[in-house]
């Protein structure tokens, strides 16, 4: 049974006019009620949405992907730089100790501190630094009584950093080794 569309009785299926108000029934082809579309279907649905549905999303993980992996790279960086500069410091510990105890003067070489400067050593190499030690001596053939320690990365893009006898960590962006008067960090 149906109703009406103009008043709302209901009237039999079949009736094209309206016993009470005498509305014709008679429905008009490709008639949408009160500008209503018909819903579309779930396959015209997808292939008029999914494709820029598809890319905004590609576009979307892309970017995220893009920000995750270059927020890893910088901390990493970060991190390699951190254990660096660490290294230079503990090395120079242990080089002001060896000073003491043999008269104010340092080595010729980092070897002959042992561990004390091996295991920093190598903890800077596992993050892409290497150390070069140049021992200072006071005149041609005197005693040693200063040095500058070098850390050097791997990857020019990082920082490369100076330490000498004073204890001042120096730093640089610079595609050159760090010297005395680079800024202290």
């Amino acid at each position: 049974m149906d109703s009406c569309w103009s008043c709302l009785v209901v009237i039999e299926n079949g009736e094209n006019v309206c016993p009470l108000c005498g509305a014709d029934q008679t429905p008009l082809p490709g008639l949408t009620l009160l500008g209503i579309a018909e819903p579309q279907s779930f396959k015209s649905t997808i292939l008029r949405w999914g494709l820029p549905a598809v890319a905004i999303m590609s576009l979307l993980g892309a970017a995220l992907w893009y920000t995750t992996i270059r927020t890893d790279v910088e901390n990493l960086a970060a991190q390699q730089e951190t254990a660096a500069a660490a290294a230079l410091v503990n090395i120079r510990a242990a080089l002001s100790e060896f000073a003491i105890s043999a008269g104010d003067k340092y080595p010729s070489k980092l070897e002959q501190l042992g561990d004390r400067a091996a295991l920093p050593e190598q903890v800077a190499r596992t993050q892409g630094y290497t150390m070069v030690y140049t021992p200072r001596p006071s005149a041609i053939d005197g005693p040693i009584r200063g040095f500058v320690l070098l850390a050097q990365p791997d990857n020019n893009n990082r920082r490369k950093f100076y330490i000498d006898q004073s204890g001042v960590v120096r730093a640089t962006q610079e595609s050159r080794p760090a010297r005395i008067d680079d800024p202290p960090i």
